[in-house]
Order: structure tokens, then sequence, then C-alpha cells
């Protein structure tokens, strides 16, 4: 969790895909599920909390199974993902699952702000 913030903050990222060895989308982390201090259990103070959250794989605190995009998709099919997961972005993937990009929220509306025509919406 402590790489995963520290990748984020360098980044300027809010979320992040997660992927395996081989590449392929396994989840997602978001700044609020990586600062979610509820689960902190049994610590006595909030210090050895915060270090035992920091500690912990991602793998244990991601979300998954986590809906992506495919390199292709109209700017309908990845607004309406959007708005139906309720994350912030999106991981964009190839048909094999590997990871190549990221959309976001603010993706959809510079796209919908640039193109006004409604071609851009399929």
């Amino acid at each position: 969790v402590d790489d995963a913030l520290r990748q984020m903050a360098l980044q300027g990222r809010g979320q992040a895909p997660v992927v395996n060895a081989q590449g392929i989308l396994v989840g997602m982390v978001t700044r609020a599920e990586l600062l979610g201090f509820a689960q902190w259990g049994e610590a006595d103070t909030a210090a050895q909390a915060w270090a035992a959250w920091r500690a912990q794989d991602v793998q244990s605190v991601m979300l998954t199974p986590i809906p992506s995009v495919s390199r292709g998709a109209d700017m309908r099919r990845v607004a309406r993902a959007l708005l139906d997961s309720g994350l912030p972005g999106l991981p964009v993937v190839t048909d094999e699952g590997q990871v190549s990009g990221f959309v976001s929220r603010t993706d959809v509306l510079r796209v919908a702000l640039k193109d006004a025509g409604l071609d851009v919406w399929g």
C-alpha cells in the first residue's frame, strides 16, 4: 500500500490499475481505498495502525473485479461504464486484457467539449 500511495502521488494520480506478472488487469486501487483507515484492526495506536495499513499488500485492498473499456470503445460506452461503476476512471485494455491506458471522467468531458458533434457519442 505504501508503494502504491507513493507512486500515485509521484504521478499525480488518484487511481491506478493493478496487473499480474503478465500485465493482465486484476484490479484497481484508488486513493480512497488506500487511505481507508476503517480496516486498521487491533493496533494499539494510530501510528501502529497506519504502519500496519501501509505494509499491507495492495491486492488485499484493491477493487476487484474491475470494469474496463477496450481501446476501440466509443465515448458513449466509456461514459456509461464510468457512470455505472461510480469510479473516477477506468483502465483501457487490449483484447488480451493487458492495460494499455486509463480513461477518466475528465477525459470524457474534454472530448465532449472539444467535439460537440453527436458523432462522438457513437
